[in-house]
């Protein structure tokens, strides 16, 4: 998966859609970069969207907005319109790339 994860990032960073300037730490070796689509690997119930009415879950995918000094970064997810902060101490294990490739992108 990490493999399949780290090609898909690849073509969007060709392709101009993630912003490679900066990049925060991700599990197995990724870098998460603005633009890039991340998926949450854990529930965590204190980190709360929509207004404290939700809670960030196992599987919710983010798109990486803006990267923060101090590792910091805001995300919003298109399923809910949610957005967060998520501070580092909170994401290196629970969260790794989902940027998926576009139907177009080339196949080995």
């Amino acid at each position: 998966m990490t493999a399949l994860n780290l090609r898909a990032q690849a073509w969007h960073i060709a392709a101009g859609t993630v912003d490679t300037r900066q990049g925060a730490a991700l599990r197995a070796g990724q870098r998460a970069h603005v633009g890039d689509i991340i998926v949450t690997r854990l529930n965590r119930r204190r980190m709360t969207v929509r207004g404290g009415r939700d809670f960030v879950k196992n599987g919710d995918t983010w798109t990486v907005q803006q990267l923060l000094p101090g590792g910091t970064w805001w995300s919003a997810t298109p399923s809910t319109a949610a957005a967060s902060a998520c501070p580092p101490t909170t994401w290196p294990p629970s969260v790794n790339s989902a940027t998926p490739p576009p139907s177009t992108a080339p196949r080995a």
